[in-house]
């Protein structure tokens, strides 16, 4: 759940990239998105729920056993979406940093006449 919501970081960029870009089309397009993770979360939970009932702990892939394949190649996959989750939110960090430097540029030749 942490890695499902972290588009906000690129939310400039991903606004750039839309087509007849309008902040009424992009809004639609974040309801969207948002609203398609609450029905794929939610389902999972009450899956989660519905097969382990009370005894179901917070990560549902620790009530599986250790040596079930699929609940071992779930939780790799869990780790991969982690470690590749990263370059997401630093994109934004890059696309920020990039519009500093070219900001502080341009006022540079502005205040030097270069």
């Amino acid at each position: 759940l942490g890695l499902a919501y972290i588009a906000h970081y690129n939310a400039p960029r991903y606004y750039n990239e839309l087509q007849a870009r309008s902040p009424p089309k992009f809004d639609r397009v974040v309801a969207l998105g948002f609203g398609l993770l609450a029905v794929l979360y939610l389902t999972v939970m009450l899956m989660g729920y519905r097969t382990f009932g009370d005894a179901c702990q917070s990560n549902i892939l620790r009530n599986f056993a250790t040596s079930d394949p699929l609940a071992v190649g779930a939780q790799v996959a869990t780790g991969l979406s982690v470690v590749f989750g990263y370059p997401l939110a630093f994109t934004g960090l890059i696309d920020g940093l990039k519009g500093v430097a070219t900001s502080l540029r341009d006022q540079g030749h502005e205040m030097y006449g270069r």
